[in-house]
This record gives C-alpha cells, sequence and structure tokens, in this order.
C-alpha cells in the first residue's frame, strides 16, 4: 500500500461516524468502570448535609427527564463537536473520572434521599434509576462533571443561538439534578472545580505537546 492511500484511509478514518463513536465508547466507557469499581471497594459513605439552597429546591420526580436527558447530551457532543476535539474530549472524561474517583475512594460520601412516590408516572424511571444507580459517589457529581466537559467541547464550533441551547441543556440538567435529590449544591460545585481543573490540564497538554511537535519540524 502505498503512503498516499495509506494517508487517505487514515483521514477518512478520522472523518467517519466510527471514529467518533469508539471515542465516545472509550471515553464514557473508562468513566462507567471507574465509577463502578469505586462503588464497589469504597466503604460507607459520609452523608453530606443540605444547604440552604438545596432546601429551597423542592423534590419534583419529574425533573427525571431532565437527569436522563444527559444520556442525549454526552452522544450529542462526541457526534457534533469539532473533530479535533472529539479525542480530547474522550481524554478529559478519563481523567476526570480518575480525579472523581479517587475522591469516591479516599473520602465517599452520600445522602438523605427522599422516599420515591410510586403512584406516578415517574416512580417507575426513578425506581429503576435507584436500582442501577450508586447510593454514593456523591461528591463531586459526575453527571455534572461530564455534562460541562460535553458543554465545552461542542462550545467552540457553534453559532451563538446553539451555544444558548447547549448551555440552557446543561442549566437544566444541573437544575433537575438538584430538583430530583440525587445530588446536593456541593456536588455540583466540586464538579465545576474538577472540570475546570481537567480543562486547563488539557489545554497545558495540547499546547507543549503542539510546541514538541514544533521543535520537531
Amino acid at each position: 500500500m502505498s503512503g498516499s492511500m495509506a494517508m487517505s484511509l487514515q483521514a477518512s478514518w478520522r472523518q467517519s461516524l466510527a471514529y467518533r463513536l469508539w471515542w465516545m465508547a472509550w471515553g464514557w466507557g473508562t468513566v462507567g468502570v471507574v465509577y463502578s469499581l469505586t462503588d464497589y471497594w469504597q466503604g460507607a459513605g459520609h452523608v453530606v448535609p443540605e444547604t440552604w439552597l438545596d432546601q429551597v429546591i423542592s423534590y419534583d420526580q419529574s425533573a427525571i427527564v431532565g437527569y436522563l436527558s444527559f444520556f442525549v447530551l454526552i452522544p450529542a457532543a462526541y457526534l457534533f463537536a469539532e473533530l479535533s476535539r472529539v479525542r480530547m474530549l474522550a481524554r478529559q472524561m478519563q481523567w476526570g473520572a480518575l480525579f472523581c474517583g479517587a475522591i469516591y475512594l479516599l473520602y465517599p460520601t452520600t445522602i438523605v434521599y427522599p422516599p420515591i412516590e410510586l403512584g406516578t408516572w415517574t416512580g417507575p424511571w426513578v425506581t429503576w434509576l435507584l436500582h442501577i444507580d450508586s447510593s454514593q459517589n456523591c461528591v463531586p457529581s459526575l453527571h455534572i462533571l461530564l455534562s460541562l466537559l460535553a458543554v465545552h467541547a461542542v462550545w467552540h464550533r457553534k453559532s451563538w443561538w446553539v451555544k444558548s441551547g447547549y448551555a440552557g441543556w446543561l442549566v437544566w440538567i444541573t437544575y433537575t439534578v438538584l430538583q430530583l435529590k440525587r445530588h446536593l449544591l456541593i456536588d455540583v460545585m466540586a464538579a465545576v472545580v474538577v472540570a475546570i481543573v481537567v480543562i486547563a490540564l488539557s489545554a497545558y497538554w495540547r499546547a507543549n505537546r503542539a510546541e514538541v511537535q514544533g521543535d520537531a519540524d
């Protein structure tokens, strides 16, 4: 196979849907593995107290719609972000999961969850969520961390009205996480801090990589 044909195939692979799906599976899948293992290995969680803002936001099971929209936001980021940011998004998710996983093991946390209202249309959905989700791994919130990283990945190529849509989606997810009482405010704030650290580290890594490549040229 000639060099030009090999380069053409490599370029075609990078531009393909399979390329995006591969990095989504690798990045998001790693998060799932870390989340599950830390939940299994950690000890009993320390109960995180509510703040006044947590108490102001009343519990509403219908918030599960926004909560579960997270599982649409993440694939949307991988599918519609600039191609050059897809691999970095996967790495940011992996780094973020490792940061959070270390915290989960060193200081496991949980919250006091409200009882499920079974007589509503949302009851079965919330019951299913509690069955598959961990009752710990609260601080920081991986749900919010991954949402922040996803929106950051698509932020660079979109027009202002699309950016507004993604920003609104992020706010909706954040509010419904608090409204559904799956996380508290401190979980969200810790996720923001981890997201800032991960994004800063990835920017530093990219800058160093570009400098090394420039020196090699």
